[in-house]
């Protein structure tokens, strides 16, 4: 289960002005590896509308994943918009760059993510805690939890949702 199409999902209808309940989601791919297409309630597809929308602003992007654009051209012939980590693949020289300064200066990814999860496992430790740690939110991965709930029970309640 990868809750970057959850992201994407929960992210893109406010680039467009609308909500999710009024938009259908068409995903290709698998996993981490993965493109889209957007239509709202008629029928008519609004993909392209989102792909305007992230190259001027907003790219709805996880928090863990860092604001490269995607090439315009690129996304005008695919039509389709790929998953946030594509970037790594379509952008490399601009990621490894980025990575490369991150690395200098706060570490790799994953000696943040295990900063993060010790302070949160100290937090944890208290039985009082009766707040969402800010932590959370450093961490990557918002939406995992529904994402998860929801692949549960729907397999559950035998819904028929297809899950990525």
């Amino acid at each position: 289960l990868c809750n970057v199409p959850v992201n994407a999902m929960m992210k893109e209808p406010a680039l467009i002005n609308t909500t999710l309940d009024q938009l259908t989601y068409r995903f290709a791919g698998i996993d981490h590896f993965h493109w889209h297409r957007v239509f709202d309630n008629t029928g008519h597809e609004v993909t392209m509308d989102i792909i305007n929308a992230i190259q001027t602003g907003d790219a709805a992007l996880p928090k863990n994943i860092f604001n490269v654009i995607f090439f315009p051209e690129q996304l005008e012939y695919m039509q389709m918009l790929p998953c946030a980590y594509h970037r790594y693949y379509y952008r490399e020289e601009e990621m490894l760059n980025h990575s490369l300064e991150e690395f200098a200066s706060v570490g790799t990814r994953a000696q943040q993510v295990k900063k993060i999860e010790h302070e949160l496992f100290e937090l944890y430790k208290d039985p009082k805690l009766d707040y969402k740690p800010k932590q959370l939110s450093e961490r990557g991965g918002a939406y995992y939890s529904d994402a998860a709930c929801e692949a549960m029970t729907s397999i559950y309640n035998d819904k028929k949702h297809i899950w990525l």
